[in-house]
């Protein structure tokens, strides 16, 4: 028997609070760059992040982006680029 499984761009009720997780994001990558010992502007992670997002728009499941984004954005950073 095969599930019934619908995939869209928000898997919860109402859709993403995208500000709302971009600030979670942002507080994460700070707090992985800074237990390696660098300080990235807050700023600028924050539009790092933000140009991420913009590139998984069309994502048909978007579940993990934050954690994807996340990842991208603090290798940058740690990468020191």
């Amino acid at each position: 028997m095969a599930a019934d499984v619908g995939l869209g761009n928000a898997d919860h009720p109402g859709g993403w609070d995208r500000e709302r997780l971009t600030d979670e994001v942002v507080v994460d990558v700070m707090s992985m760059c800074e237990r390696r010992g660098r300080q990235p502007d807050p700023a600028v992670v924050r539009e790092l992040i933000q140009r991420e997002w913009v590139g998984y728009a069309n994502a048909r499941v978007q579940t993990y982006l934050p954690v994807l984004i996340g990842r991208a954005v603090s290798a940058h950073v740690l990468r020191g680029d």
